[in-house]
Order: C-alpha cells, then structure tokens, then sequence
C-alpha cells in the first residue's frame, strides 16, 4: 500500500506521531509544495523523515530552500540510503551554482530515475558535473531543467 501525504511541516510532525507505525511499513509519496519550508525548517523535516522507512517519491518544490538546507536533506538521504526513492523536486527554490554538486550526487548516489529543477544557474563546473553524469548515468529517465541557465557546453551534450 502506497500512502499520498500532502502536507506542511506542522501537519506532517502531527502525522508522524499519530501514524508511526504506518509510515514504518508503506510506501510514501511525500509532497510538502508551497509550504514555505527553509532552510532554517531543514533539521526538523529531516528528523521526520527518519520515521519514514520506504519514501519513494519527494516533493520540495515552491518553497524557500537553499543551498545549505539542500546540503543537510542530501545528508540525511545520502545516510538513510532511502532505496525506494526514485523522484525528486525541487523545482523553484533558492538554490545556486554551488547546489550542483550536491544534485549530482544525490541523483548518482540514489539512483533517481526523475528530478525536476528550475531557476538555478549553472556556473561551469555545475555544467561540467552535469554533463559528466548525463553522459554515464543509466537511471535517470526523465530531468526537468525548467529555467536553468546552462552555457554551451552542456547545450552540445
């Protein structure tokens, strides 16, 4: 059985207390869209996240992420090794050039197969990681780079 959660940090904190034992044994479609989550808000979401034994799909997307709450969620998923996790979004947050290495890694590391992004540029070196994983990885079936400013050499890939 696949849960559907669509919740803000309040309401998925209230969940998890109430519902352990169902998000230690389902699967988890997770969305926390337009919940304003911060980068400030990224140690508490990640300490709920832990009850989550198999999360398949992630949802960050609308919110006001940043670079380091990117750096402590890719922790926490890079550590917990979440093997269902399969789809990520983080489309329309605050994350830099400096957010790509952490993306890359998480999309080699956990073998995404869907990652959505939008409105981050790309400095050279993100272009550079980008292209050396496009050109290896053999998970990743469908990336959405709405507004990402790359230069010309991942244009060429």
């Amino acid at each position: 059985m696949k849960l559907k959660l669509t919740l803000n940090l309040n309401q998925l904190a209230e969940y998890a207390e109430k519902e352990r034992s169902r998000l230690a044994v389902h699967s988890v479609d997770l969305s926390l869209s337009e919940t304003g989550l911060t980068d400030e808000q990224m140690p508490d979401f990640v300490r709920l996240l832990q009850q989550i034994s198999y999360l398949t799909r992630l949802d960050l997307s609308i919110n006001n992420i940043g670079d380091v709450g990117l750096s402590i969620l890719s922790e926490h998923l890079l550590a917990r090794r979440h093997p269902g996790l399969k789809s990520l979004d983080l489309r329309l947050n605050h994350l830099t050039p400096a957010s790509w290495p952490v993306i890359i890694k998480l999309i080699v590391q956990l073998k995404l197969s869907s990652i959505k992004l939008s409105n981050i540029k790309s400095d050279e070196n993100g272009t550079t990681l980008l292209a050396d994983m496009l050109r290896s990885n053999i998970t990743l079936k469908k990336m959405s780079l709405d507004n990402v400013d790359l230069n010309d050499k991942t244009n060429r890939i």
